[in-house]
């Protein structure tokens, strides 16, 4: 990593068949933005749209198997409405700053929908791969940015939900939920809190980690001491089928597949950023001793 700034300017032009007022409120409304403007496991995300305002969006990914904190912090520098938006903004990855960037959105009436020009001024403080690695992420980035706000444009409001029932003849990807991954300072005082004073029942623990039962269901409460973030694991029937049906669908592999003692996990992403992980339970359940410290799989 070094600290040695590049910089360059880059421009997409896109042609748009909504109304220069309805691409402007894209940007404007924060239910809209945030359909197509938003970081991967998003955990905060605020919108103070006015000149001296700004935009704040923070999230945990871990597209490399590791989490990182991403913060995307903007300053709005000029309006007018509906024509022209600029702005500053920069990003950190863990608090280390990754770009410095002023953005001009210019929107021109052309016929029924709007001409929009992108153009983004970015200086790289810090580059994280081989030389020209992170100029092109930035660039390529833009293009996948606009067909998001493309596809929500195209979309209008949110429909009900009853107009997305599936067809009879597509089975669901998901089977439920395996578990949900809670990040605790150490197990004893995860399990003191969880168990002791919640009353939550302790199945089976390793040296890192326990898995609580929820009544009345196969899923469990796991604590963790190895990362900082929640996770969310979601069973399947095969993982390596799941993962690419859901990159198929819009979505993206962030991690590949990897053997564990009961199975087969994966890291992947949805289509509006939230970050998964599958879990095929192939190999069996942990069989424990009578304090719970798992002995072993009870193989299938």
């Amino acid at each position: 990593m070094t600290s040695a700034p590049v910089h360059g300017t880059v421009t997409v032009a896109r042609d748009l068949t909504a109304a220069p007022d309805l691409v402007w409120a894209a940007f404007a409304d924060l239910e809209t933005r945030d359909r197509w403007f938003r970081i991967p496991g998003s955990t905060r995300h605020e919108l103070d749209f006015r000149v001296g305002g700004g935009e704040t969006a923070t999230g945990m990914c871990a597209q490399n198997g590791e989490p990182e904190l991403i913060e995307w912090r903007s300053q709005i520098f000029d309006l007018e409405k509906p024509r022209r938006i600029v702005f500053g903004y920069e990003l950190s990855v863990d608090r280390l700053r990754r770009n410095v960037s002023m953005v001009t959105v210019d929107l021109a009436p052309h016929g029924a929908g709007t001409a929009l020009t992108y153009t983004e001024q970015y200086t790289l403080t810090n580059r994280t791969g081989a030389p020209g690695q992170d100029e092109r992420h930035l660039r390529g980035s833009l293009p996948l940015l606009l067909n998001r706000l493309e596809r929500t444009l195209t979309e209008g409001p949110v429909p009900h939900a009853s107009e997305h029932r599936p067809a009879e003849s597509v089975a669901a990807t998901f089977k439920g939920i395996d578990c949900v991954r809670l990040p605790v300072p150490s197990l004893a005082a995860g399990i003191e809190f969880y168990c002791t004073r919640l009353g939550h029942e302790l199945i089976w623990r390793t040296p890192a980690q326990a898995g609580l039962r929820f009544p009345g269901s196969e899923a469990e409460l796991v604590l963790q001491v190895e990362h900082e973030c929640v996770e969310i694991d979601l069973l399947v029937n095969s993982v390596d089928r799941a993962a690419l049906r859901i990159e198929g669908a819009g979505g993206a592999i962030t991690w590949p597949a990897k053997e564990i003692p009961v199975g087969r996990v994966a890291g992947v992403r949805d289509a509006f950023g939230n970050d998964l992980v599958l879990i095929e339970l192939s190999k069996g359940r942990y069989t424990t001793d009578e304090d719970g410290n798992v002995t072993g799989v009870n193989r299938t």
